[in-house]
């Protein structure tokens, strides 16, 4: 693991053991490279209910992950920011639901479907922008996103 301007960057197999060692309280932003698996995406989701640092997750240089589960990241309350990589092309039904401190999600071009209450009650994102490849919203995706300003949603759609 590298530390560049409170940026801790991870290979994706140490990344749990990266985020259960942060300090509560703490602002982070991490960078996951490399092969990613179900069982090495479940020990992150599952350290980052456990910790009380503010996480900014950059996936972006991820292989190997093709859609976000259906409740994935429920209730991930740590998580204030998510860049997604390219190989997702679903998020699934209340993938981030409850995430009360997400401000920002990138989603990447080749998503194409986005559930319903995929981003429920996350109260503090500011503002989406959806992909032209995505064909279905779901019912309530954004509902509760008190603070949405600005959404720009394809003609796709």
């Amino acid at each position: 693991m590298n530390t560049i301007n409170n940026k801790k960057c991870a290979a994706a197999y140490e990344a749990a053991e990266v985020i259960a060692n942060l300090t509560d309280g703490e602002v982070c932003t991490i960078k996951i490279t490399g092969e990613m698996n179900e069982e090495i995406m479940l020990s992150i989701r599952d350290v980052l209910n456990q910790n009380d640092a503010m996480i900014d997750l950059d996936l972006s240089e991820i292989t190997g992950l093709k859609e976000i589960k259906d409740n994935f990241f429920v209730l991930c309350e740590n998580l204030t920011s998510m860049t997604l990589p390219d190989s997702v092309t679903s998020i699934g039904e209340s993938a981030f639901s409850g995430c009360s401190n997400l401000v920002n999600v990138v989603i990447p071009d080749s998503v194409e479907k986005i559930y319903k209450n995929a981003f429920l009650d996350c109260k503090k994102l500011a503002s989406v922008e959806i992909p032209a490849l995505v064909k279905v919203i779901g019912k309530s995706a954004f509902c509760g996103c008190s603070s949405l300003t600005s959404v720009e949603i394809p003609t796709s759609v």
